[in-house]
């Protein structure tokens, strides 16, 4: 196995692959193209299955559907396994623990989908369950009981209970955010189970918990960015490794940095530029990097985190049309 990871270019219909090697330096692989991709070009969000063999993109343009590939262990390959249909634009997708599951969040559609998957790989049956409006993404608890959504045009984020022997979704708890903020993507601690989510429209990120019933509870909220003020902020994703929690801000090109204490805190540590406008981001399989799509500009920004969590300035490399989406495939066995 290696350290690899995909971008989607939106307007390719493509999926690039690349291995990152010690260096943080990027050795293209190969380009898996979406068969029947047409029309829309608009964001894949993709998601890995637990156990590392599937990878899952779904498709903004109609007609709505999920692609497939298989990972092959032996040679770390990804082959086009198939597609499933989709019951509406799903612009997040996550898995459950099993990986029998496969959640969507439609932002136009007001709705999230679920997929049961069946031992192949590919979704088998798919409903949909009517949201608050505009949710824009999907995450399961740890304890695989809960399903997470927040609901960027509602400013809510909304618990759902969820039992994965039968697939029974029913609503368990909201939050209500500042009015106006957009909760648009969730991050979760490995540290300490601690929750944050990023609002689009007030460029922040909140800390929260989440109690066994599913009732929330909100925490300290800060701005992403310090050094400079945005007229019209537009945040777009999170990431949390280790002790350290990374927010992006589009119209400022910049990350925010912030160190999570043992009990869930935030306490801003500073920012640094990243490629223009980023789209989204994650963290490479061995922690080491952080990777970001930049959407309007065809490149995508390699940030080396230091020793202390800190992101070293960004190596800019290009690509495809329209980076939308970067998935950590991976790891570990590297290459120099």
């Amino acid at each position: 196995m290696r350290n690899r990871f995909v971008v989607y270019c939106a307007g390719d219909h493509c999926l690039d692959v690349f291995d990152l090697d010690t260096q943080g330096v990027p050795h293209p692989v190969k380009r898996c193209s979406l068969p029947d991709a047409e029309g829309r070009n608009g964001s894949a969000p993709m998601a890995l299955s637990p156990d590392g063999r599937y990878l899952y993109a779904a498709f903004r343009g109609l007609p709505y559907r999920v692609y497939v590939f298989e990972i092959d262990p032996a040679g770390d390959d990804l082959g086009f396994l198939g597609t499933a249909p989709l019951p509406a634009d799903i612009c997040h997708i996550g898995l459950d623990a099993t990986g029998r599951y496969l959640f969507g969040a439609s932002f136009s559609g007001n709705s999230m989908s679920v997929s049961h998957i069946g031992d192949d790989g590919l979704p088998d049956e798919t409903r949909a369950i009517p949201t608050p409006l505009h949710p824009h993404f999907v995450a399961l608890t740890a304890d695989n009981s809960h399903l997470l959504v927040p609901c960027l045009g509602a400013d809510l984020i909304v618990s759902y209970r969820f039992d994965a022997g039968l697939g029974h979704i029913e609503e368990a708890g909201r939050l209500r955010l500042a009015a106006g903020s957009g909760p648009r993507h969730l991050a979760r601690s490995p540290m300490n189970d601690a929750w944050f989510v990023i609002s689009e429209k007030a460029a922040t990120v909140t800390a929260f918990s989440e109690t066994l019933d599913g009732a929330m509870i909100a925490g300290q909220t800060l701005p992403i960015l310090q050094s400079i003020s945005i007229s019209a902020p537009k945040a777009s994703d999170i990431r949390a490794g280790g002790n350290r929690l990374y927010a992006a801000e589009r119209n400022a090109g910049r990350i925010g940095i912030f160190d999570i204490s043992s009990c869930g805190d935030l306490v801003w540590q500073g920012e640094i530029e990243t490629a223009p406008f980023p789209r989204a981001f994650s963290l490479d399989a061995s922690g080491r990097f952080l990777l970001v799509a930049s959407e309007k500009t065809n490149q995508f920004a390699i940030h080396k985190i230091d020793d202390k969590g800190m992101l070293c300035p960004a190596a800019l490399r290009g690509i495809g049309t329209r980076p939308t989406w970067i998935t950590a495939l991976r790891g570990i066995n590297e290459i120099t």
